[in-house]
């Protein structure tokens, strides 16, 4: 059965010469909070004593010097709902420095799957007619996370290019982040901000986040390629300013970045990733996530 178009022809060109698009409205107020109240009865509940990890937004090379159990964590966040604190929430007795839902920075990267209101957001049909009105022939969700901007302290997210994290072969990934702020986002607190068309280009020094497997067996990440922020200059990014429950489309190699939040507003957003599989395209294993099976561990967003 034939889907629906969604995407209007103006829509479509918009997201083609910039890499980016902006869909006011996509969900209502109460859907985010049903989103936020669902992510945080899971901040609320879940065992602190399992779930001890930080996420430096900032330099991901840290994941490297983090210690083994760490990192086994990270990387088997791929079919799970994981919880990654902010850097400084724990203090030097392991004790939160704040209530826990002030400390985390973000939740991965199965909520897609085991959350029941971002299941269904994920899977709405407009997000699927989407997919297709992009050219997507075999998509597949790979990631799901709920991020945190939290007032005052959030973080920096450098300039990066979504497809340095998620690569398919022989060919480039055709690759689209689904980005639902749950609250307005503003400069203040924090909003996206955007290269318009850079997209084109493709990797920036062909930046890659590569898995590697060292002598002793154990698996480590490790960034190749130039750092964008050394390369591409500030003054070229652009803000993107939206209201909650607006869906802004990212292109996998479109730079974008957000700052800091020194605000006193959070910044809560929900965020997906899909990539095309379609027969002759394969998953890279030097990708962070490696499930043993892309075909089922991965969820088709739509099927034929």
């Amino acid at each position: 059965r034939a889907m629906q178009s969604y995407l209007t022809p103006e829509q479509r060109q918009f997201y083609a010469d910039n890499g980016y698009l902006v869909i006011d409205s996509f969900l209502s107020p109460e859907q985010c909070e049903e989103l936020r109240k669902e992510c945080h009865q899971l901040t609320a509940t879940f065992n602190l004593d399992e779930h001890r990890t930080i996420f430096d937004a900032k330099n991901r090379d840290n994941e490297a010097e983090q210690s083994y159990r760490s990192q086994q964590y990270f990387f088997d966040s791929w079919n799970k709902v994981a919880f990654f604190f902010e850097k400084d929430a724990f203090n030097d007795k392991g004790e939160l420095t704040a209530p826990r839902n002030q400390c985390i920075n973000k939740l991965g990267h199965y909520l897609h799957v085991e959350c029941p209101g971002f299941r269904r957001v994920t899977f709405d049909p407009r997000a699927q007619a989407i997919s297709r009105d992009l050219g997507f022939q075999v998509p597949r969700i790979c990631q799901s996370m709920y991020i945190f901007k939290q007032p005052r302290i959030g973080g920096c997210v450098d300039s990066h290019q979504d497809a340095t994290f998620l690569w398919t072969e022989p060919t480039e990934p055709h690759l689209i982040g689904y980005w639902i702020p749950l609250e307005d986002t503003t400069q203040e607190n924090g909003c996206l901000w955007f290269v318009p068309g850079s997209h084109r280009s493709g990797l920036v020094d062909g930046r890659r986040f590569k898995r590697e497997i060292g002598q002793d067996g154990r698996v480590s990440m490790t960034f190749v390629g130039r750092d964008p922020n050394e390369i591409v200059p500030i003054e070229r990014y652009v803000p993107c300013e939206v209201k909650r429950g607006s869906l802004v489309l990212i292109d996998g190699f479109v730079l974008h970045r957000s700052n800091e939040n020194r605000s006193q507003k959070s910044r809560d957003c929900y965020t997906w990733h899909v990539i095309d599989l379609p027969p002759g395209t394969s998953w890279s294993a030097e990708n962070w996530m490696n499930p043993p099976d892309v075909s089922s561990g991965f969820e088709l967003l739509w099927k034929e």
